[in-house]
């Protein structure tokens, strides 16, 4: 099979009042959803508006229908005397598609997947700078827009030179989410509901097979529907700073892409599901600002990948699980202003590049573990406002700490080593230090000793 984008007068051939439509056909090779969910199978051409309160059911159905984003770049193949379009190519069916020569390698579709335009032995054929070129598909689509767009024959299909495939069931769900989350209420809704390809919406950005949600301060308000749990390919979830209330959907445990969560600054409530410990490749969880309770769960220890960790200004309780101290690239820590109790675990001591701890005005009790001097990146401590007691484990070997607050505590013994470090702020006030402050301590900028009746200042 030869496919080329010229015609036989040396011209691409190019359909100038092609609209880009949605195609419906059911491909029965196309990608499998999971069976409880049923897809309409009836939109037509050019109707992006009649199912926006369409549900997706829970009766099974094995596949669902793509819809393509065709572009207005035609190929000539050879069994065919006229032009095709890649969607064309797309839904012949398995039997007579592969039976093409040089399209064995492409035979759930040309393109496949949701939006990745994915090489086949076939190559497209082009003019670029006077010269003819030979390019794979997938060339074209990771060039730059600028570079790609001044190809001549090529500004329709800026985003992909074959068009993009889309699914019909994302588009299904965004459309819930949108109603399940006020979306005639939105601060920004550009394009939603209006367009056929989902990826033009306010918010929504498609890269290469990952979709990301970045509605941040939009006014968004209801809950998160569960079905949010279905969108396997979402790597990024910014709700942050919006009016959403209900729990955290334990479905979002499925989405195995995810590398970013921002649900601050809402009103969840509820606890945090276990299932979050199943994203692998989570970097960051920020949930703070909320009204979520109940334990810190142990599974949080899987996320192997997570950097920041954010759960703050809540109304957890429980323990911190020991298991945090398996979060060996994390490097900001933030537990404050909650209601959590007992020790501080020792594991923490393990997370080597840890930056951050805060750990203030919440019931913790016991003594600060002496694990704690491991942490050689560490810049800023605070334990200030529990129940602490027992003596200052040695610290002065932590030369990167700037800032160290452990006042409002029931801590005893006598003044720490401090220095050797380069402390900007230091407050051991309101414990039961005893003891000297050197002059060494009282050059510190920002210095809190008060309210510990047997140390002697500034000797």
């Amino acid at each position: 099979m030869t496919i080329t984008a010229l015609e036989s007068d040396g011209n691409v051939k190019i359909e100038e009042n092609a609209a880009e439509t949605i195609n419906t056909r059911a491909l029965q090779e196309s990608l499998k959803i999971p069976r409880d969910i049923n897809v309409s199978n009836s939109r037509t051409n050019g109707d992006s508006n009649n199912d926006r309160t369409s549900s997706i059911s829970k009766e099974s159905e094995s596949y669902y229908t793509p819809f393509w984003v065709d572009s207005k770049l035609r190929f000539k193949i050879d069994q065919r005397d006229r032009p095709v379009s890649c969607r064309w190519v797309a839904n012949r069916d398995t039997e007579r598609r592969c039976n093409f020569e040089g399209v064995a390698d492409t035979c759930p579709f040309t393109c496949d997947n949701f939006f990745k335009c994915v090489d086949s032995p076939l190559r497209l054929r082009f003019f670029d700078r006077k010269k003819v070129v030979n390019r794979y598909c997938t060339w074209v689509g990771e060039k730059n827009s600028q570079r790609r767009c001044n190809i001549k024959h090529i500004r329709d299909t800026c985003k992909v030179t074959c068009g993009r495939c889309s699914s019909a069931l994302v588009k299904r769900l965004l459309e819930k989410f949108h109603v399940d989350t006020n979306g005639d209420s939105w601060k920004k809704r550009k394009n939603w509901l209006k367009t056929p390809d989902y990826c033009d919406w306010y918010g929504i950005t498609c890269s290469g097979d990952s979709l990301a949600i970045d509605l941040d301060f939009n006014n968004l308000s209801g809950s998160i529907p569960s079905e949010l749990g279905q969108l396997s390919h979402l790597k990024t979830l910014k709700l942050n700073r919006n009016e959403l209330t209900g729990s955290i959907p334990s479905q979002i445990g499925n989405l195995n892409r995810m590398t970013n969560i921002k649900l601050n600054d809402n009103n969840l409530s509820g606890s945090i599901p276990s299932q979050i410990g199943l994203l692998s490749e989570l970097t960051s969880l920020m949930i703070y600002n909320n009204n979520l309770s109940g334990n810190i769960p142990s599974e949080i220890g899987e996320l192997n990948k997570l950097s920041w960790l954010w759960l703050r200004f809540n109304n957890l309780s429980g323990s911190i699980p020991s298991q945090i101290g398996q979060l060996s690239e994390l490097t900001w820590l933030s537990l404050y202003n909650n209601k959590l109790s007992g020790s501080i675990p020792g594991q923490i001591g393990n997370m080597n590049k840890l930056e951050v701890l805060g750990l203030e005005n919440n019931d913790l009790s016991g003594t600060i573990p002496g694990q704690i001097g491991n942490l050689n990146e560490i810049t800023f401590i605070s334990l200030h406002a529990n129940n602490l007691s027992g003596s200052i484990p040695k610290i002065g070997q932590l030369t990167n700490l700037r800032s160290l607050d452990l006042s409002n505590n029931d801590l005893s013994g006598v003044m720490p080593t401090v220095y050797k470090l380069q402390l900007d702020m230091l407050y051991l006030n309101n414990n039961k230090l005893t003891g000297k402050a050197y002059w060494a301590v009282c050059k510190i900028p920002d210095l809190r000793l008060g309210g510990n009746k047997r140390l002697e200042l500034c000797v």
